[in-house]
């Protein structure tokens, strides 16, 4: 699958942070880093899941699709978050097609180190529930706002989570759109020309200033929009 994931990179991913891993040399010699180019597929709807995967660098767009072609974005994971621990724990295959956005590295996690590790630290257990709990409420959060919010409420909901804080421009924050604007909307259940479409309005009424893929606001005008 790609190089052999050394024991001590691993031990720099916060699931396993001050975790005694030295016991685990065979099982952790399934662990691997793998590396992917922009649109490459790590895998596919239905393939058999041999472990869970940590975003290192790069971006990764899960998504699912229909016998008729269509295909719906579900999650995009960003570097630092992991996908795929739940079905690990479930032994059945993967029920999305994982997809580069950008270059990407990805450390791979066994599910026979995962077995070996939870039989030594119920600290890992934790943490892992924890992740898996934080990840459902986000998803549940995210589907009730595709079925209640309005194209306007999911736009601005969009740029004030992923806006940061100017702390020199007066309170104003700042969002980059990383990803390609289909997968943005696709994320947020819009077509493309609905999404510019909505740019278009907010940036026409002062709400936000678009320069390229770099969009400034004022984090508080947009929750305003997003509780009308």
């Amino acid at each position: 699958m790609g190089r052999r994931l050394d024991v001590g990179l691993l031990a720099r991913v916060p699931l396993f942070a001050e975790i005694d891993l030295g016991d685990l040399g065979a099982v952790a010699a399934r662990n691997a880093v793998v590396s992917l180019e922009a649109g490459e597929i790590l895998f596919r709807q239905g393939d058999p899941c041999a472990g869970f995967f940590h975003v290192a660098t790069g971006r990764m767009r899960l998504s699912v699709g229909n016998p008729e072609g269509s295909v719906t974005t579900v999650e995009i994971i960003g570097r630092g978050e992991t996908f795929g621990e739940a079905v690990v724990f479930l032994a059945q295959p993967y029920p999305v097609t994982a997809t580069a956005l950008a270059a990407s590295t990805l450390y791979f996690v066994a599910s026979a180190f995962v077995d070996a590790l939870l039989d030594t630290s119920t600290s890992v257990a934790r943490r892992l529930l924890a992740n898996l709990a934080s990840r459902n409420h986000r998803l549940v959060a995210d589907r009730a706002a595709l079925t209640l919010d309005s194209a306007r409420q999911r736009v601005c909901s969009y740029l004030v989570e992923h806006g940061r804080a100017l702390t020199a421009t007066g309170g104003l924050a700042e969002a980059t759109l990383v990803d390609a604007k289909k997968e943005v909307a696709a994320r947020l259940g819009l077509t493309p020309e609905s999404l510019s479409r909505v740019l278009r309005q907010l940036a026409d009424e002062g709400l936000i200033v678009m320069s390229g893929s770099v969009i400034r606001f004022a984090p508080r005008r947009l929750v305003d929009q997003r509780l009308r």
